[in-house]
């Protein structure tokens, strides 16, 4: 039974460092072995990847226009902004113009990124509860399900992961100037996942209150005090304004919507799909308050189904919840060891911060959308959390806890190997059928030509890039009038020369169907998808639209 109280020995630091770098050895051995091929797989990734090309090439626009944007009465014909435009895309595009590989470059900053979050993340857990739990707060941030899938792909919540903790790590001294800079790394952070503000500012209000706690035992005026904490709020709100300014809003291509129209928006859609925003024209006066309130308690209930019942992800979403019950149950056994103590920062720091967490995924999840992949960024906290709190644990639940830490590591060790082959084999696949796709439209679609494509199929549409796209979803959700649907197809400043749809779909949909008889003609097959060219154009001849 003494091997249950392994967590409660000392051990040399020799020791920890052997751990510490074998453990970094099978994370990139893992992350090298999940990469087959220096192309991604997945939506977000897709994006990233061709937003990363554009900036090397000199330019800050999509190539993409979702029909928000194009019905959209304000709209003056510029081509809009990346989806996911953040710090982040530019600090990929830096690391993939140094390499010279779009795809190697960024995955490199990923890496250096989960490996340094490691690190503080040791550092801060070996000051406050010994270097055994620092080992132990190390291996999480590499290998607990959500961060190890997120890290080994081109995509950018292990930069807001990182931020986190490296705001978590200069917080550890409560200087003034620490402070600051803290706030200043919140406020990307929050750019990048805006469902981390509470726990940013929460993080900033703890420290803001030992600050002023501190100055004023040192006798320092009260208007400096006051001071400094407005100084350190406008740091934070304000550089977080400021991104959004500089880099502009993302996950909404549209220009004259209110944000009561986007609340409303995102009221229409599932915890399955978030391009309502790109493909809906309703505004918040179209739906409704109450419609939209009613709207916000049915994706509740998905939300709540999604996160705790069986699904494809449930391995990753239950790992979530697996690690939450367990901060939770560390609480109670920690109060119930410790007692009740009003002074008592651990156990209020972990109350606070596990509620918040609990509140952000309850809101991201009801506002937005519950992707598993949004809740990266709660971790920090509840790992530092959760390992605090069963460091302080003694007496019977000794062996309990430590036997459910053991078990917890050997898990995420284990699903470490599993994503990462999950994570090659969809590469392989995806990587062939866009091979498949690309090779049939660079056969009947020029490279610049305009396309008009309907019913998003990625590994099809991002074979038609560097093609400007206009997207056309799924007409019977979103329900279009023929109006609309003449704008999006025939394109309304510039005029769309081609239209790609899956093979029998003009078929299903008779507005669409004359629509496009009337103003194109069939060319060909692109692997399953239907191409048509705009009547009378050559290759060589302008296409007009009247």
């Amino acid at each position: 039974m003494e091997k249950l109280r392994w967590l409660n020995k000392e051990y040399s630091d020799k020791t920890i460092y052997f751990f510490m770098a074998l453990s970094t050895l099978l994370y990139s051995a893992l992350f090298i072995f999940s990469v087959p091929i220096e192309f991604p797989n997945g939506t977000d990734q897709y994006w990233h990847y061709f937003y990363i090309e554009t900036l090397l090439n000199g330019s800050l626009k999509s190539y993409e226009i979702y029909p928000s944007f194009a019905l959209d009465p304000l709209w003056n014909g510029d081509m809009p902004g990346f989806i996911h435009n953040m710090p982040i895309i530019y600090i990929f595009a830096a690391a993939a113009k140094v390499t010279g590989n779009m795809y190697v470059g960024p995955l490199l900053v990923n890496w250096i990124m989960a490996v340094s979050a490691a690190l503080m993340m040791y550092v801060m857990l070996k000051k406050h509860c010994g270097a055994i739990w620092g080992l132990v707060g190390y291996v999480l941030i590499l290998f607990f399900p959500v961060c190890f899938w997120q890290s080994i792909q081109l995509l950018t919540e292990t930069s807001a992961l990182f931020l986190l903790v490296l705001g978590m790590y200069i917080l550890q001294k409560r200087s003034f100037g620490r402070i600051a800079c803290a706030a200043g790394v919140l406020a990307t952070c929050t750019n990048e996942r805006t469902n981390v503000m509470l726990l940013a500012v929460f993080l900033l209000v703890l420290s803001c209150v030992d600050l002023v706690k501190n100055d004023r035992e040192v006798g320092v005026a009260k208007w400096q005090r006051i001071a400094k904490v407005v100084v350190i709020a406008v740091i934070y709100f304000g550089g977080f304004k400021a991104l959004g300014d500089i880099f502009g809003a993302t996950l909404d291509f549209t220009v004259s919507r209110t944000l009561f129209d986007k609340l409303a928006v995102t009221s229409t859609f599932s915890n399955t799909t978030n391009m309502a925003l790109h493909y809906s024209t309703e505004t918040f006066e179209s739906i409704g308050f109450w419609p939209m309130v009613g709207n916000f308690f049915v994706k509740l209930g998905e939300a709540i189904r999604e996160q705790f019942g069986i699904s494809g992800k449930g391995v990753v979403q239950w790992s979530l919840n697996a690690l939450f019950a367990f901060a939770v149950a560390a609480l109670v056994f920690y109060r119930i060891n410790n007692g009740k103590n009003k002074g008592d920062k651990i156990f209020s720091f972990s109350a606070w911060g596990l509620a918040l967490c609990a509140l952000s995924w309850l809101v991201m999840a009801v506002v937005y959308q519950n992707q598993f992949r949004y809740s990266n960024v709660y971790l920090p906290v509840i790992f530092f959390a959760l390992l605090v709190l069963c460091s302080r644990i003694e007496g019977k639940n000794t062996r309990f806890v430590n036997a459910i830490v053991a078990l917890m590591l050997v898990c995420c060790l284990a699903s470490g190997c599993v994503l990462s082959y999950v994570a090659r084999r969809d590469a392989i696949v995806e990587y062939e059928e866009y091979i498949g796709y690309e090779e049939a439209v660079e056969q009947l679609i020029p490279a610049d030509a305009n396309v008009a494509n309907f019913m998003q199929e990625k590994e099809f549409d991002y074979a038609l890039y560097p093609r400007t796209i206009s997207h056309i979803p799924n007409i019977d959700i979103f329900g279009y009038t023929p109006e609309q649907l003449e704008v999006l197809i025939l394109g309304r400043y510039e005029p769309n020369t081609y239209v790609t749809a899956p093979a029998g779909y003009l078929e299903e949909h008779e507005v669409c169907a004359d629509i496009v008889n009337e103003y194109y003609e069939y060319v060909g097959d692109a692997n399953g998808f239907d191409v048509y060219i705009l009547k009378g154009l050559t290759e060589n001849s302008p296409a007009e639209v009247n």
